[in-house]
């Protein structure tokens, strides 16, 4: 295990790529930090608040910051790396002071297309324009406070789920070409006791994870529109990731635990006191794992190919 240092407040969310990692924190910065050296490379600053959400898309080389209620793009190969547009959760690129709170941004898997949440509604953003050019109207009772995102190859279309305050989840099968207003194709039952918090899609998009603040998590079959498993996380789950070729499940809770989870039959691997306090946010590339906290910093764990998933626990 290895421990990343540099932020002054809680880091609340994590994305990486092989060699670097990002993170937004409640310190109303982003971070990029080179992983080769465990160090800080750049602080992206000049946000309104904390930042809840960062995003990193592969093919175009840019970074995604939410704070409040906007989303900044970040191009890192300028030196140095500037802010090249700013994008509000009412659809403008103009309206920059409204209160709708964005909790949640996912990318589909082109990079083509940013989807943000706004209040009850999900906004479809065309990246090569910087323009909005899709709404999902969800239907949700309550604020939408994360997303899913896959692409559905064999039937050619895009597949969105949306957890809301409301405990339910929604699901939507959209055209490759989007364009104009969505409704969700169906309602997951039956829904969780509390809010939403978290969504993992696998097996390109056949099965979903669920995790709420009701401590539990429900695996779906999306095919027949099912729940598969409802099981017990022992607490808020605030994050979920795949490891291993999605053989894996990782669940962040509250109370600092990351806990290791067969996505195959849900049985439990065990769990790590992985912070002393809440872990938020969960990203995992190759063999690693990165868990972001409350006690202001990100811990890096790492499995070996020739030991078992258990072997991380023990660490």
């Amino acid at each position: 295990m290895f421990l990343i240092v540099g932020h002054r407040r809680a880091v609340l969310s994590v994305t990486a790529t092989k060699e670097v990692l990002f993170s937004g924190s409640k310190d109303c910065t982003a971070k990029i930090w080179d992983l080769n050296q465990c160090t800080e490379v750049f602080s992206l600053n000049d946000h309104p608040d904390a930042v809840n959400v960062v995003r990193y898309e592969e093919y175009n080389k840019l970074i995604f910051t939410c704070s409040k209620s906007i989303i900044k793009i970040w191009d890192p190969r300028q030196k140095p790396i500037n802010c090249v547009r700013t994008l509000s959760s009412t659809g403008l690129t103009t309206d920059l002071g409204n209160d709708i709170f964005i909790y949640d941004i996912q990318l589909s898997a082109d990079g083509s297309i940013l989807f943000s949440t706004s209040d009850r509604i999900v906004r479809a953003w065309d990246l090569r324009k910087f323009q909005p050019i899709s709404r999902l109207n969800t239907g949700h009772n309550s604020l939408v406070t994360c997303l899913a995102v896959d692409d559905d190859e064999i039937n050619d279309t895009r597949l969105v789920i949306t957890g809301s305050k409301d405990h339910y989840v929604k699901v939507f099968e959209l055209e490759q070409n989007l364009n104009g207003i969505y409704v969700p194709k169906y309602t997951l039952q039956p829904p969780h006791y509390d809010g939403i918090q978290a969504l993992r899609l696998i097996n390109k998009g056949r099965f979903l994870f669920s995790g709420g603040r009701d401590g539990y998590i429900k695996k779906w079959d999306l095919t027949a529109q099912s729940c598969m498993a409802t099981y017990s996380n022992r607490g808020w789950v605030l994050a979920l990731d795949t490891f291993l070729q999605e053989t894996v499940l990782l669940s962040a809770c509250r109370s600092g635990y990351l806990r290791l989870w067969s996505t195959e039959n849900c049985h439990l691997f065990g769990e790590i006191q992985a912070h002393q306090m809440a872990v938020n946010d969960i990203a995992t590339i190759q063999q690693t794992i990165f868990t972001a906290s409350n006690d202001c910093t990100i811990n890096l764990w790492q499995h070996r190919d020739s030991s078992p998933i258990e072997d991380i626990i023990s660490h």
